[in-house]
């Protein structure tokens, strides 16, 4: 979509106070997406387009850049902009509309649109005669897009879509497409390229290139010079746009025009198209190479994965938990598995690693508030009763502010949205953590995911979760923290241990997972817990400490069928290993 200067100037003044906007064709400044300090974040202050040079290390136009902000979806972002820079609002079924590309003839009048939809949905339309418009094109006259511009020009750079002729024409390149997108190039748009100079631009996948072979074949008869032109490290299904704001340059296109041979009917591609999964794929040799040498390949020794609550779990995991691994918590209902999750990701955020937790059991204010009892260890039950009662609680008080302060300064994001689904999870993961540090990734909880809709009964639907978050996983390279419940059979029958077999959907658990730790409170203590001792109302196992164990019933990694002990802090929401305990009575 398309900007004036001034509003690009608006906009950004409006939501990106801290921007420098000078007369210079770049402004620059902090990165208002991973919030920087440092002016790594640029804006072309003709165009509008945005990029981050550092941790983001991607670009967005206003509309995506809004959506970024506030996380609003495309159609809210693009009225919010809207309203900034004074346009009027577009008509309902509009508003997912990101630009509409005018077709016309040779005299400039309008034959018919391409409207490109949020998703990279396309739709066609013409003009009804009066003032509506008619979907589909029918029997109107195909032309080439820009064709006034195409006339003029003696050098004309074919690519697949207009917003790849956007991109070159803001580098003074004139360029051109067909509507209707690759292997739809009609034999009907040739006369228009007579005796022209043609560079075409493929999209870098098989039905780019095809369509790139497909148009040079039917051009090459009439115009005057005719090359393809392979643009270098462009990723899978990359185009010249993806080339321009990696940093390409226009003198940068011209060199590769310059240098590409002429076409002719055997000509071949120099470079295969990359595999979208050569990612997971890798050979001995190179996986040396990342280690950084034979010696550390073979360093065990020195091999830590994300330090979980306990040393004593990390000694019997191998060194922690693993990039690219799914990790379970496995509990009754009531039993603490989210306040152990809560332990690691604050374990994780004191070191100064980066957490992203997916919660649909509690809102951010429950979830920051109980992560802050748990580090400050106040009874918060308790506190919020003295409060009701106007009771001193300025201790307490001191503790909690102090908990949050540290929690606010630490790299910890929280989404709340109910009931997602594993590709949400798994899309929203790769998106956050472009926008800040995700070192692990913890969901709360599985059962509460919702299905997909091609998904038919719980054993679908938990084996869908579970292979996409071991797909997450693998794909954002950082461990992930699955919490979930048990069978409602084990839960009736309080049975004094747990196996896997109790979690729901434990046959792809299983087999997905790296480790899966199962918290069950130990039978006698509890029921000696559970005795109201003389001259008190309150019992042991209202508040703890509790006897808890953490059996681990899957390592793929390390010792298996070892068993934790714990102690259940309830009125904390916490817990700790006895050897702590000790320790801290030491102190």
């Amino acid at each position: 979509m398309n900007f004036t200067q001034s509003e690009v100037r608006t906009y950004y003044a409006a939501r990106v106070p801290s921007l420098r906007i000078t007369s210079f064709r770049e402004w620059r400044g902090p990165c208002p997406v991973h919030q920087g300090k440092d002016p790594n974040f640029s804006v072309n202050a003709e165009t509008g387009l945005a990029q981050c040079h550092s941790q983001c290390g991607r670009g967005w136009d206003p509309i995506s850049l809004e959506m970024e902000l506030s996380g609003f979806d495309f159609p809210r972002a693009k009225e919010r902009v809207f309203d900034l820079i004074g346009r009027p609002r577009v008509p309902w079924e509009e508003r997912d509309v990101e630009a509409i590309y005018n077709y016309t003839d040779a005299n400039g009048k309008l034959l018919y649109q391409v409207l490109r939809k949020h998703g990279k949905q396309f739709k066609q339309r013409r003009s009804d005669g009066v003032e509506g418009w008619i979907w589909g094109l029918g029997d109107v006259q195909r032309v080439p897009y820009q064709l006034p511009k195409v006339l003029k020009a003696e050098f004309v750079a074919v690519c697949e879509g207009e917003k790849d002729c956007g991109t070159l024409d803001r580098l003074g390149i004139i360029a051109t497409c067909n509507n209707g997108g690759a292997g739809n190039f009609r034999p009907e748009l040739g006369p228009h390229f007579a005796g022209k100079h043609v560079a075409i631009f493929p999209d870098n996948d098989d039905p780019g290139r095809e369509h790139a072979l497909k148009v040079a074949a039917l051009l090459a008869p009439v115009a005057k010079s005719l090359k393809i032109v392979e643009l270098p490290d462009l990723p899978a299904k990359g185009d010249v746009t993806d080339f321009v704001n990696a940093g390409g340059t226009v003198e940068q296109i011209w060199e590769l025009y310059r240098k590409a041979q002429p076409w002719t009917p055997d000509w071949e591609f120099a470079v295969n198209v990359p595999d979208e999964n050569e990612k997971y794929v890798r050979t001995v040799e190179q996986e040396i190479e990342v280690a950084g040498g034979l010696a550390a390949f073979w360093d065990l020794a020195k091999f830590t994965g994300l330090p979980t609550p306990f040393p004593k779990l990390n000694f019997v995991l191998g060194g922690g938990m693993r990039p690219g691994e799914v990790y379970v918590i496995g509990a009754n209902q009531g039993a603490g598995k989210t306040s152990l999750a809560l332990q690691f990701a604050l374990t994780a955020l004191r070191k100064g690693y980066g957490v992203l937790a997916f919660s649909m059991e509690m809102n951010w204010r429950a979830v920051f508030q109980r992560m802050a009892g748990i580090e400050a260890q106040v009874d918060l039950s308790a506190f919020r009763t003295a409060q009701i009662k106007k009771l001193n609680t300025g201790e307490e008080m001191v503790r909690l502010c102090r908990a949050t302060a540290a929690l606010a300064g630490w790299k910890l994001q929280v989404s709340t949205k109910p009931s997602v689904t594993p590709e949400y999870i798994a899309t929203e993961t790769k998106r956050l953590a472009k926008r800040g540090a995700v070192d692990l990734v913890i969901v709360d909880h599985m059962q509460l995911m919702a299905a997909d809709s091609s998904t038919r009964g719980d054993y679908e639907k938990f084996t869908a979760i579970s292979r996409a978050m071991k797909q997450t996983a693998a794909e954002v390279n950082v461990p992930l923290l699955l919490v979930s419940q048990t069978s409602r059979s084990n839960s009736r029958e309080h049975r004094a241990e747990l196996d896997v077999a109790d979690l729901r959907g434990s046959g792809a658990i299983e087999e997905d997972a790296a480790g899966v730790f199962l918290l069950y409170e130990d039978r006698e203590d509890a029921e000696a817990a559970r005795k109201v001792p003389n001259g008190s109302a309150k019992t042991r196992y209202t508040s703890g400490p509790v006897k808890t164990w953490l059996k681990i019933a899957k390592n793929r990694y390390g010792i298996q069928g070892a068993y934790l002990t714990l102690h259940h802090y309830k009125a904390e929401t916490r817990f700790q290993t006895p050897d702590e305990e000790d320790h801290s009575d030491g102190e």
